[in-house]
């Protein structure tokens, strides 16, 4: 008791002598007290010598401590805030004590940080409270390693190696005897382990630049929201299985070699040329047109997907490829064959195409005196017309002399060579699909094939409405051209559309699959008959 009021009074005195550099009121007053003080004193030593004058100099004395009164009263208003801190800082450090007394079990607060790599070696603070200096502290079931207590407030460790994943984090305390149990307490999922993200196997590693191939992406480090690119374009329903597997489908793309990205919130992982997108072969023309049944002549064919190592064939035997540095023109040697058309055939490793008697066969020494049609080439086109055919034939004469038909219905003609043996025309229009027949005359007479040219559907996408829409799919669209018919297969980037549904041959309406985003081609394929925008 005596401490507490011996303390008060010290804490009084200091903040009474620190007003020594107040106004002159407070200095003034300050005086006062100290001479009421004083003044007490003495009154009560008189008292206690029993002298007549003692009532006297108490009662002075009192007054004396009345007027110290006042004035200690008149500097609360300048005390009190200091006063109040003095308390409220006391009071904290009450709070503080009495919370830290109440903890009296082990426990466990925080780990920090709460992620780290999968192979370990991760610094890691651990707070709580009642650590023992010997506790151990585990991720999952992998005790940590480098175990320091700094006190039993804190733990200083590094992460074991772990698989990716959350994991628990436990703290044990040892037990005090050895038929007791340790004390333990677990922070749930309290911190994740991850791998670097990197990209190790992309399976299958090809298929066409259309789009459209599932493959599935090995590598480490994968987690949810993790996008994936093949070269540029964001791949489709992207899936992450777990930290090493991701499902996609591929984009379309470029004919060739790409990379393939991973990204996500941990980093990027790449493999160089990961994918290959290839072509399949598909042929446009051949020139020139025909040849020699001796062959031997250089025959160059133009179209796409054409790839070194490519094998050509005229008439089912296998010409001599001359040069191939480009994959839309191949330059073959003719081999030997008989008179007529003969299809040409090119076959990659990813398909073959075959342009239906495309090339032609004559006799140079044959006495030209009568007209035979020997081939038509190509003999497939649009029923829209337009395209350049060449027929070849024997008897030919001059063009004012020529006339060709496609089914009785004439063609212009462009252009007649005897000497090459070559009728150029333009095909007309046709308003039935199949085979026609293809007849030449002149002044010599007529040479005919009946079923010389194949007339396929002219198809043409001319809009697609809304022009826009979510990469998820899903949204209504209607496409506009022409030559729709029934059983229609509509492509939409690399995915088909779902619910195609054929209003009539101009008009198509379907749902959007996923997608890329940016802008994809939209195709429309009826039969043979293809057109995209």
């Amino acid at each position: 008791m005596i401490q507490k009021w011996a303390s008060a009074w010290f804490v009084l005195a200091l903040l009474l002598s620190g007003m020594s550099g107040c106004s002159d009121d407070t200095a003034s007053s300050s005086s006062a007290t100290a001479s009421g003080e004083v003044e007490a004193t003495q009154g009560e030593a008189d008292l206690a010598s029993g002298s007549a004058e003692a009532a006297e100099a108490s009662d002075f004395g009192e007054r004396g401590k009345d007027r110290a009164s006042e004035v200690s009263v008149s500097e609360d208003d300048t005390t009190d805030g200091v006063v109040e801190e003095v308390e409220l800082v006391q009071e904290e450090e009450v709070e503080e004590s009495i919370e830290e007394e109440e903890i009296t079990s082990l426990t466990l607060l925080s780990v920090t940080p709460n992620s780290g790599l999968g192979s370990g070696g991760e610094p890691v603070i651990v707070e709580g409270y009642n650590f023992d200096p010997d506790a151990q502290v585990y991720f999952g079931e992998s005790l940590a390693e480098n175990i320091y207590v700094v006190d039993s407030k804190t733990i200083s460790v590094d992460t074991p190696p772990r698989p990716a994943g959350l994991v628990d984090v436990r703290v044990l305390n040892p037990a005090d005897a050895p038929d007791e149990q340790p004390e333990e307490v677990s922070l749930e999922d309290a911190f994740v382990f991850y791998n670097p993200v990197s990209v190790e196997n992309v399976e299958p590693q090809q298929g066409p630049t259309e789009g459209g191939t599932p493959v599935s992406i090995k590598g480490s480090g994968f987690s949810e929201g993790s996008k994936v690119l093949f070269g540029l374009k964001a791949a489709v329903n992207v899936e992450v299985i777990d930290d090493s597997t991701i499902l996609a489908v591929t984009p379309i793309g470029l004919a060739g070699a790409t990379d393939v990205h991973v990204s996500n919130s941990d980093g990027v992982g790449s493999k160089k040329k990961a994918f290959f997108y290839y072509e399949e072969p598909e042929i446009d023309f051949v020139s020139p047109p025909n040849g020699s049944i001796a062959g031997g002549n250089l025959v160059k064919i133009v179209g796409h997907g054409f790839l070194a190592g490519a094998l050509v064939r005229i008439g089912g035997e296998t010409a001599e490829v001359v040069e191939s540095g480009s994959a839309t023109e191949i330059t073959v040697k003719a081999p030997a064959g008989s008179e007529g058309a003969a299809d040409v055939e090119v076959e990659t490793g990813y398909g073959w195409a075959t342009l239906g008697g495309g090339y032609s066969y004559y006799n140079p020494d044959d006495a030209n005196d009568q007209t035979v049609l020997l081939g038509v080439s190509p003999n497939v086109g649009p029923m829209k017309g337009g395209d350049d055919v060449f027929l070849t034939a024997y008897g030919l004469t001059e063009l004012a002399d020529t006339d060709v038909t496609f089914n009785d219905v004439s063609a212009e003609v462009i252009s007649v060579n005897p000497l090459t043996k070559t009728v150029h025309v333009k095909s007309p229009e046709m308003d039935a699909l199949g085979w026609s027949s293809v007849t030449i005359s002149n002044s010599k007479g007529e040479g005919t094939i009946d079923e010389g040219f194949r007339f396929i559907n002219t198809v043409e996408v001319l809009n697609i409405a809304p022009g826009v829409g979510p990469i998820y799919g899903g949204s209504s669209v209607t496409i506009l051209g022409s030559g729709f018919m029934e059983g229609a297969e509509v492509r939409i980037g690399a995915l088909p559309a779902i619910e195609v549904n054929v209003i009539d041959d101009t008009t198509i309406e379907c749902i959007t699959p996923p997608g890329s985003p940016g802008f994809v081609p939209v195709q429309v394929s009826v039969g043979d008959g293809h057109g995209a925008m």
